[in-house]
């Protein structure tokens, strides 16, 4: 390595193991769907009272 004046290259070698990913965020109403699906799955397998699951849709606007 040569002397850059306090700042260190990185070599393409080490690069190579370092990929850069970039997803879109969600839109709310994609993140309501996903997360409404996933309750669902547990809800029915959980065998909860219809009185729970009928807290679904208040559950996850809350958290969104």
């Amino acid at each position: 390595m040569t002397p850059t004046g306090g700042k260190t290259t990185v070599s393409m070698r080490y690069l190579r193991h370092f990929n850069t990913v970039y997803l879109e965020p969600f839109s709310p109403h994609s993140l309501q769907r996903i997360f409404e699906n996933i309750l669902d799955w547990y809800f029915m397998n959980n065998d909860l009272k219809k009185m729970i699951t009928a807290l679904k849709t208040p559950i996850v606007e809350s958290t969104i």
